[in-house]
């Protein structure tokens, strides 16, 4: 019977280096769950909310006043229900408290995933971030073939198409151009005649669009396919036991250690003109725990046997930190080159990213990771390395893709931060 050889697992400590937020897909409301505080939110125990509810027999009353609320009224509803309709002391309904770091807004908050109401991060996710920065080193190193023929296809696709690519790029901007004079003569009370003539228009550039679509869809399918092919060629290969190449690299969940749980206040922001998409609310993770990593000596792809060492776990970090250090890098080229925000702001962020890519220069035994809700495309996908390779090539990737609004500066022009201009989800890995 073969025996199962099997390397040490290693354990990891995880600090959050800025917040992080796994969502779990739900919410919690200012008008059932939650009541703001000046810096923390109160959160109602659920069961002891409805057994008031039942003995004062307020329930229909209760839900009288949800459906009935103003919009202006939300954010204090539960506390003044609980105050003027309960025969409770409002203390003994809180379970407990949150440290919160947004402006008091009725708003619903998003969650973030938890064992037993403790916050924590799942192995899948750093697992994720591990598997995409392999990826990348690959095409950096070892792939830089692949990485070429990448480039090449995108040039050679590109150039066959050009014409229909940048008529479509013309006929969408056109459009949302259109768009901007329809709601202007809206509010100029214009006649009939003038608003048909500018949705016409917008129908026929449409149709268009849709006709050139149609055209290039198989086109960029097969394209697509063909990079497809290539991550699955290294990520998702099948090994000779016939498992994953991935399976044999396990990631256990954090252990709950001294991980703190906040509230902020996220904002969409473009980084060329001075707007803000709708801030979202959620809770975040701060703090420290530990989680273990195990390594299976079973690697069987040619690009994935150093991971078979005895010193994987060193090369595994290095593989991670020149990730990090390249996408850090970035982000301080365009906030440096591109970027167009206030001043406070862009000392916040640069100082952040130097801060720690200055640190990467040096660290041996530590890695960071992006982890979450907050990442950008380039923490997601091949399109990093053929930016760093040839940024107009990387441009024309984006039109065949029809990433980003027509005809902008750059890709991705938006970013998230919390209210003090920290990006999300990076993490610092200690051995």
């Amino acid at each position: 019977m073969e025996t199962e050889i099997l390397n040490k697992p290693y354990t990891f400590s995880i600090e959050t280096i800025s917040p992080v937020a796994i969502g779990d897909g739900q919410t919690i409301s200012p008008l059932a769950d939650y009541i703001p505080d000046g810096n923390k939110i109160l959160i109602l125990n659920q069961e002891k909310f409805t057994e008031a509810l039942f003995n004062n027999k307020k329930i229909d009353a209760y839900r009288d006043g949800v459906f009935n609320v103003s919009i202006k009224n939300k954010t204090y509803f539960l506390k003044d229900f609980i105050s003027k309709e309960l025969n409770v002391r409002f203390g003994d309904l809180i379970e407990k408290e949150i440290p919160s770091h947004y402006v008091n807004a009725p708003v619903e908050i998003k969650t973030v995933i938890k064992n037993a109401d403790d916050p924590y991060i799942p192995g899948s996710s750093i697992k994720g971030a591990i598997k995409t920065a392999i990826l990348y080193k690959w095409l950096d190193g070892k792939g830089k073939n692949t990485l070429d023929q990448i480039i090449a296809d995108t040039e050679a696709l590109y150039n066959a198409h050009s014409s229909d690519i940048e008529n479509m790029i013309d006929l969408k901007h056109r459009n949302d151009k259109l768009q901007g004079a329809i709601r202007n003569a809206k509010r100029k009370f214009v006649g009939r005649d003038e608003l048909n003539s500018l949705t016409s228009e917008i129908r026929e550039n449409t149709d268009e669009i849709k006709s050139i679509q149609a055209k290039l869809s198989p086109i960029v399918a097969r394209f697509n396919k063909k990079l497809e092919d290539i991550v699955d060629s290294l990520l998702h290969v099948k090994t000779a036991m016939g498992g994953d190449q991935f399976s044999y690299l396990r990631v256990s969940d954090t252990l709950e250690f001294n991980f703190k749980l906040e509230v902020d206040e996220i904002n969409r922001r473009h980084l060329v003109i001075p707007e803000r998409g709708i801030p979202v609310l959620s809770e975040t993770i701060n703090g420290k725990s530990k989680f273990t990593l195990d390594l299976i000596p079973r690697f069987e792809h040619k690009n994935l046997t150093f991971l078979n060492k005895s010193n994987a776990v060193d090369l595994l970090l290095s593989h991670l930190n020149d990730f990090a250090f390249d996408l850090m890098n970035f982000e301080i080229n365009v906030i440096e080159s591109q970027a167009r925000l206030d001043k406070k702001s862009t000392k916040e962020i640069l100082d952040f990213y130097k801060k720690h890519t200055k640190e990467l220069d040096s660290i041996k035994d530590a890695a960071y990771l992006c982890l979450g809700f907050g990442k950008t495309f380039f923490h997601q996908s091949i399109g990093l390395a053929i930016a760093y390779q040839d940024a107009d090539t990387f441009l024309k990737y984006i039109k065949i893709q029809e990433l980003g609004k027509p005809k902008q500066a750059f890709f991705p022009i938006t970013r998230n931060f919390t209210t003090s201009m920290k990006p999300l989800g990076w993490v610092k890995l200690q051995k």
